[in-house]
């Protein structure tokens, strides 16, 4: 079964869907209006999405021939599994993803590596994978999210680099970027150009476009770029988001680049507030670098967001995270006034 957020009920905040907390840049309404009364969606994108992988590569400073866009980052991410066909799957978690869907299958075996509990925040350490036997990594797909989705961690880079200088030749690390552009102090792995590397982004994330579904993989890797395009379905991604961000990305990519700093700004005060905040109240509010924060509370989550939403306010139960549990919520960082009522209905729910 799956389980995601984004489904409250009508009239609350939905703090259950982490992304850009600044919405959609204007620019983006006026592309897509733009292309709505040229009847864009009349006819079939390119095949290649050559012009969008053009602008994708010109916004990120990537090479052009790296890129393959996928309908948001969950289908690469899950192609990257059916494609591939690794010998195994490894993920660090708690994890997004549906990797026991896909594993399943794939009919590939999948190894669930805990990331560390210490205190107030998690972390991965390079050993924590690579402890795993060899016969396991050898051939297999590591898979982990930087920044973390849903603890907020951070993987430094010379982390990274450490798991590729000793995974097996033959393994693949996939590092799902999706949250990285709104992250103040996260540093993106595109400069490490392994070819045992692939990298996922999702521009519905940092663009708050979660209904356009668009991102992409890039790698160095000929034999993996293949096998992903060989896989892909065709017009994978629809005519309208093609449109919209092959222009957004070059004719406002200033204007685009000024308004992903500023959301990082905001997040960043974000987490300060929300953490104050929610810690006052007797959660645990684990350290996070991302949009995006994991509390455990001392009532299971049903009790907890039924009462939530009585005050507005609607978050995502996390338990269906491995290693999580019902008294483990997903709050997205938002707006101070949104971020002030989500902090009020708690103190409602909590002291009262």
């Amino acid at each position: 079964m799956r389980f995601h957020g984004g489904r409250p009920p009508p009239g609350v905040i939905d703090f259950s869907v982490p992304g850009n907390p600044l919405g959609p840049h204007p620019a983006l309404h006026k592309l897509l209006e733009e292309a709505v009364r040229e009847k864009v969606y009349a006819t079939y994108p390119d095949y290649n999405y050559t012009r969008l992988r053009e602008s994708l590569a010109s916004f990120y400073g990537l090479d052009v021939n790296r890129i393959i866009v996928f309908n948001g980052a969950a289908e690469a991410l899950s192609l990257a599994i059916l494609a591939l066909k690794p010998r195994a799957v490894v993920v660090a978690e708690p994890n997004f993803g549906d990797h026991h869907l896909h594993t399943l299958a794939a009919r590939t075996p999948l190894l669930r590596i805990a990331m560390r509990e210490e205190g107030n925040r998690y972390r991965l350490e390079p050993d924590d994978i690579l402890s795993v036997p060899q016969r396991i990594l050898r051939g297999s797909l590591v898979i982990l999210s930087n920044p973390n989705n849903p603890t907020g961690y951070c993987t430094p880079s010379a982390h990274i680099e450490k798991l590729l200088e000793e995974l097996p030749d033959d393994a693949m690390l996939v590092i799902d970027e999706s949250f990285i552009d709104i992250s103040p102090g996260c540093e993106s792995a595109t400069r490490i150009g392994d070819e045992r590397l692939i990298l996922v982004k999702s521009l519905t994330k940092s663009f708050a476009v979660h209904g356009l579904r668009i991102g992409y993989a890039y790698t160095t890797n000929k034999r993996v770029l293949y096998k992903l395009e060989a896989a892909r379905q065709a017009w994978n991604v629809n005519s309208l988001a093609a449109h919209v961000f092959e222009k957004f990305l070059t004719a406002y990519a200033e204007e685009a680049r000024a308004y992903l700093s500023n959301a990082q700004r905001v997040v960043e005060k974000g987490l300060q507030q929300l953490t104050a905040g929610l810690t006052k109240l007797g959660l645990l509010v684990y350290e996070s670098s991302a949009p995006l924060l994991l509390v455990r509370h001392p009532k299971p989550h049903p009790a907890i967001q039924e009462k939530l939403v009585a005050h507005g306010v609607y978050v995502r139960d996390a338990s269906s995270y491995p290693f999580l549990t019902p008294y483990h919520s997903r709050i997205a960082v938002k707006l101070p006034e949104e971020n002030k009522k989500l902090i009020d209905a708690f103190y409602e729910v909590i002291e009262r």
